[in-house]
């Protein structure tokens, strides 16, 4: 196997580019300088910044050079825009904008059937024996399936964002796993994608694992 490694500059997303100055099928070029998009068509040049061209999840990733490869194309372009996230700190309001978020879950599983770690041939939330969750969509159950699944990619979610773009009712799921993703590096020191890492995280113990049980939380 020969690995091609990608530097990244970030993903723009053409209908951002569909502006009031140009039109999608002006466009003949794009060049990445100074930390913003020049983009050619066949009126002109225009510069467009990031957050305007981007998808969202490009903004905030900080994993733009190949983790691994045997020769690498490009160079990446960090992204040079301060990214705030809009969960609360405080855990009652952090609940109470997940239910928020959660009450508009209308169960249609697009989140599952996009993530590229949903690969269960039998997902928990279509198991009748035992049964995990109703398949209801009232927030009730959405609690339980989204937060399930979560526990499931805990360690495994590579960033991609493609659950929040398929979201239909606009559950920002992308910061929820975001928000784990810290989780388990906090806990465990772990991070999705390092190949420094021995094993899976929820593939291994150690004793000095935090635990729970024994740490009072």
């Amino acid at each position: 196997m020969y690995i091609i490694g990608l530097g990244c500059a970030g993903v723009v997303d053409a209908p951002n580019l569909d502006g009031a100055d140009f039109h999608l099928q002006d466009v003949t070029g794009l060049d990445w300088s100074g930390g913003g998009l020049t983009v050619n068509t066949t009126n002109g040049d225009y510069q467009v910044s990031c957050s305007d061209c981007l998808r969202d999840m490009c903004l905030v990733c900080t994993k733009r050079e190949p983790a691994l490869f045997d020769v690498k194309l490009g160079e990446a372009v960090e992204s040079k825009e301060a990214f705030e996230s809009p969960i609360p700190e405080l855990p009652e309001e952090r609940k109470a904008y997940w239910a928020e978020q959660f009450s508009k879950c209308i169960r249609c599983y697009a989140c599952r059937q996009v993530c590229p770690g949903c690969y269960c041939q039998s997902c928990f939330a279509d198991r009748i024996e035992p049964k995990w969750t109703a398949k209801k969509a009232v927030p009730e159950e959405a609690w339980m399936f989204h937060a399930t699944r979560m526990m499931h990619l805990a360690g495994r979610c590579i960033g991609c964002g493609e659950c929040e773009r398929v979201c239909p009712v606009g559950i920002p799921l992308a910061e929820l796993a975001r928000e784990m993703a810290e989780v388990v590096k906090k806990t465990y020191d772990y991070e999705a994608g390092d190949p420094n890492q021995e094993s899976p995280v929820l593939g291994h113990y150690k004793d000095e694992d935090f635990d729970p049980a024994h740490h009072g939380g």
